[in-house]
């Protein structure tokens, strides 16, 4: 199970890797595709925030019984959906899979 842990980890780690340094390239002009980066950014982090207060997991991250989430409740300024697409400015996509290891994110 701790090696489940630990791709899940990978995962988020990968993520920062790939989108971190995209931030410092593009430079200071605000387009969609920089505010959507920006949005992710600060889901992973959030995401992140919360793998560290629930005991190194994603369960729980979306609750499908209710209209808003965990992670809707950290104030990112982000709003979150998980049986729909990311349709519009500030709302993110999310899905949890692999018992709560793995998560996605589409901004």
């Amino acid at each position: 199970m701790a090696w489940l842990a630990f791709i899940g980890f990978l995962v988020l780690v990968v993520l920062l890797v790939i989108v971190w340094p995209l931030t410092w390239s593009r430079g200071p002009t605000s387009t969609p595709q920089n505010a959507a980066q920006s949005n992710l950014e600060n889901t992973v982090i959030a995401a992140k925030t919360y793998r560290a207060d629930s005991g190194g997991t994603f369960s729980g991250l979306t609750d499908s019984s209710s209209a808003s989430s965990s992670i809707q409740e950290m104030g990112t300024g982000l709003s979150f959906v998980t049986d729909g697409t990311s349709n519009g400015p500030h709302i993110i996509s999310t899905a949890v899979g692999g018992g709560g290891t793995d998560v996605v994110f589409v901004a």
